[in-house]
């Protein structure tokens, strides 16, 4: 009884190993795709204007990018941080980024997007979903904001879009949140 006992545990360790192994070579995969899609991706944004060219807009800049993914509703950029990626929106598939990346691909990593309901061409406000992810890319250079000094230094994040429009935008709040929250309320006043 105790030798089948030792046999039963140790094959179910075997099986534990096994499954945390796949499971941790499956990520380390997801992100080794997720940070060769992004390279593609800013590998094609024209990076050097010359002089003649100098009155282009920034999104512009971007234009091979819109022509890979129509999808593209703009580029984000923080100043003093790793976060300059691809924004998206696809308002028939709403979260359809949060797990797929720019070639749409199936990743964890996801893209940037808008909620579906924001019309970046109309809206002051813009709701830009992304994941923090423990690896550093992403969205998780915003915990920075969490220290004073830091968001004195980089109040502002821009967005390109494709109407030839630099979209400066302020931040004024940062708060981390559960992913499982049904309701962030942010009391905000003309004060």
């Amino acid at each position: 009884m105790g030798k089948r006992l030792i046999i039963i545990g140790a094959a179910i360790f075997a099986a534990l190993f096994l499954f945390s192994s796949i499971m941790l070579f499956s990520e380390y995969q997801d992100q080794k795709q997720s940070a060769r899609v992004f390279k593609q991706v800013t590998e094609l944004v024209e990076k050097d204007f010359t002089e003649s060219e100098q009155k282009k807009s920034p999104f512009e800049k971007y234009a091979a990018v819109y022509e890979k993914n129509h999808d593209l509703i703009g580029w984000i950029t923080i100043e003093g941080t790793r976060i300059d990626y691809p924004v998206m929106q696809t308002k028939e598939k709403p979260n359809f980024y949060l797990k797929h990346a720019f070639d749409k691909s199936y990743s964890r990593y996801g893209v940037p997007y808008i909620a579906e309901n924001c019309d970046i061409d109309v809206s002051d406000n813009i709701v830009i979903y992304g994941h923090h992810m423990n690896n550093g890319s992403m969205f998780s250079d915003l915990c920075r904001y969490a220290d004073e000094d830091f968001y004195k230094a980089h109040p502002y994040f821009y967005i390109y879009t494709p109407d030839r429009k630099t979209r400066t935008y302020e931040v004024f709040s940062a708060r981390v949140v559960k992913d499982s929250a049904e309701v962030y309320n942010l009391n905000i006043t003309t004060d």
